[in-house]
């Protein structure tokens, strides 16, 4: 019986494999390395509104009507978010076993990166700053991501925010930067 590689990675930390997921309060936090970033398609995004992101598109805004529990993407000025592309998920990682469904995983990140044109700030700041720290960015393999599910629901966005409740974000309309 032979082992496959990924097999073996199972007992590694997802920070180790270099693809990591991290609960943020409105998004993902996604760290991966380069050999995971080579990964990343340039595939459009479709709303469920029927607009198309595009690598490199930028906007300030998606729009989801409905409940309070199912809030916007909406950036505070100057902010806007760079469409990057998507990701699968390894089944490898704690993310990827965790959404197998009968050994099956159809879900993907879509990534996105964020900017301040004034202050030229990144998407993550350190915590606490000195001359040594900057700002990363997905130079440093650093992106916001959403979790988009199956084929029924390619065009919505799904993330869990730090307090560990879901929030999926319909992608009805957009507002272009």
């Amino acid at each position: 019986m032979s082992i496959s590689r990924y097999e073996l990675l199972t007992d590694l930390l997802d920070h180790e494999i270099g693809f990591e997921i991290i609960n943020m309060d409105s998004c993902f936090k996604v760290i991966l390395n380069e050999a995971h970033r080579t990964r990343i398609t340039n595939e459009p995004f479709k709303l469920a509104g029927g607009d198309i992101l595009e690598v490199g598109d930028k906007f300030t805004a998606i729009d989801s009507r409905g409940s309070a529990g199912c809030p916007p993407i909406l950036l505070s000025k100057p902010w806007y978010q760079q469409y990057e592309g998507k990701i699968r998920i390894p089944n490898y990682t704690s993310y990827g076993k965790w959404l197998l469904d009968q050994g099956k995983q159809d879900s993907e990140l879509v990534l996105f990166s964020a900017h301040n044109p004034i202050t030229n700030e990144k998407m993550f700041s350190p915590t606490k700053r000195n001359k040594e720290q900057s700002f990363k960015d997905t130079s440093d393999g650093y992106f916001i991501g959403y979790l988009s599910f199956g084929l029924d629901k390619k065009d919505q966005l799904f993330f869990c925010n730090k307090a560990g409740s879901g929030r999926v974000v319909k992608c009805k309309t957009l507002k272009r930067y």
